[in-house]
């Protein structure tokens, strides 16, 4: 089988597909990754805050790794989802602090959501 992608504009993506399509997990993979690719290009952008009511889809307890990156001051967090696969995000040293202590915060308490500022970037 074989894909085409045309990204026509921010706000449309194109798909084009011949014949049956068979897709082993790898494939799925793959298709979920490009269409990613093209998604963070797209408008509107993603929230930048969690929306309300959205919270019923997500592994639980689930997998991650976080790998130190001293050239770049900052850590590679990545955090394992079941469909999706490795979430990766390179998180600045002063972020990751941040973070630690939200996660710190967090798991001693069930007060307020601690969140990154989404205005930041």
């Amino acid at each position: 089988m074989t894909m085409k992608f045309t990204f026509v504009s921010p706000t449309n993506l194109t798909i084009e597909f011949s014949g049956k399509a068979s897709l082993s997990p790898s494939d799925v993979e793959n298709l979920i990754k490009q269409l990613a690719l093209f998604r963070k290009d797209m408008k509107p952008e993603t929230p930048r805050t969690l929306p309300d009511g959205e919270h019923s889809d997500f592994p639980i307890d689930p997998i991650w790794t976080v790998i130190p990156q001293p050239l770049s001051q900052s850590v590679l967090m990545g955090i394992r989802h079941d469909g999706l696969g490795w979430l990766l995000s390179l998180i600045p040293k002063e972020q990751a602090q941040k973070l630690g202590n939200a996660l710190l915060a967090g798991s001693q308490s069930l007060g307020q959501p601690f969140s990154q500022n989404p205005s930041r970037h």
